[in-house]
């Protein structure tokens, strides 16, 4: 299944005591294909990522994959529990990141729903952030996504 949705995308990041939060509400493809489901959105002049395409991606077994295609390419892998190293195009070049999952909870269905996942960053073990990510769907009708 596809649809055109409505998204909102809410992210904090905690860093040294500070929080910085950023909201983003765009028009996005939501496919479906049984357990899975995927958000693709292309990035704005307001995200500063302008020039990439995002595409989140819940899989059945939990895991929250971000990726990032375009100017710049990044993967982040996201598990309960788990930690995964991802490289991460900074725009300058290179970094190793450990992204360690701290939780996962979706109540996506046929196109609608939030999806929320928690998680740290790392550098050589050096925490960097702990962040909080939630996308709510909406269904769209035409009108809202010709903005």
């Amino acid at each position: 299944m596809e649809k055109k949705v409505l998204v909102t995308i809410n992210s904090t990041q905690h860093v040294d005591g500070e929080s910085e939060q950023m909201e983003l509400t765009t028009a996005a493809t939501y496919l479906s294909d049984g357990p899975c489901h995927e958000i693709r959105y292309e990035e704005t002049q307001a995200t500063g990522l302008e020039g990439n395409t995002t595409t989140v991606r819940l899989e059945g077994d939990g895991t929250v994959s971000v990726r990032r295609s375009g100017k710049t390419d990044s993967l982040l892998l996201i598990k309960e529990g788990e930690t995964n190293l991802c490289t991460y195009d900074t725009g300058y070049g290179q970094a190793m990141l450990g992204i360690t999952g701290r939780a996962v909870h979706s109540t996506l269905k046929e196109g609608t729903g939030a999806l929320r996942f928690f998680y740290s960053l790392s550098i050589d073990g050096a925490l960097l952030s702990e962040n909080e990510v939630s996308i709510t769907v909406k269904e769209s009708g035409t009108h809202e996504l010709s903005c």
